[in-house]
């Protein structure tokens, strides 16, 4: 079994996109901060989403059956430390920062997230410390404009651009 530290070492040297995972409504919005997301497939539109076990957002996601996940663009540092818990703030207080909005199916998405995917669980898979969440893709939410994603590398965030 590969050691847990080195483990670590060697995955932070693996770029990923930042995201912020919702769920809930009202009081009981949750969200966390997660670079372990990834497309699963276009015929039927679905993704995968992992989050601690251990989080009220994951508890959150396995109450619901709906989450979205919100891809953050280089605006966005601020709010991905505050869904992270660097700054203390913890469940609905977090939903202070950024500007939310309610889909129709009834879960939060930030209105400036490059793009939002609304997601309803197929299948929660638990595997160590995390549940892998498969989510087939309900709606799409497309910013519209020509923002770059935001990237998490060696435990910081980095600004991406295109490659000419």
């Amino acid at each position: 079994m590969a050691d847990e530290v080195q483990f670590k070492k060697g995955m932070a040297l693996l770029a990923g996109g930042v995201t912020l995972i919702t769920t809930g409504s009202g009081a009981m919005r949750r969200g966390i901060t997660a670079t372990a997301v990834c497309s699963l497939s276009a015929k039927p539109p679905s993704l995968i989403a992992c989050a601690n076990k251990d989080t009220g957002t994951a508890q959150a996601i396995k109450e619901n059956n709906i989450f979205v996940v919100n891809v953050l663009g280089d605006n966005h540092k601020d709010i991905a430390m505050v869904f992270a818990g660097a700054t203390g703030i913890a469940g609905v207080g977090r939903f202070e920062h950024g500007n939310w909005a309610d889909h129709s199916m009834g879960v939060p998405y930030l209105e400036d997230a490059l793009v939002s995917f609304v997601c309803e669980t197929g299948v929660c898979v638990p595997y160590g410390s995390h549940f892998a969440f498969i989510g087939e893709v309900k709606d799409v939410i497309m910013k519209g404009d020509e923002a770059l994603p935001v990237a998490w590398l060696g435990s910081s965030f980095h600004s991406l651009s295109p490659v000419a």
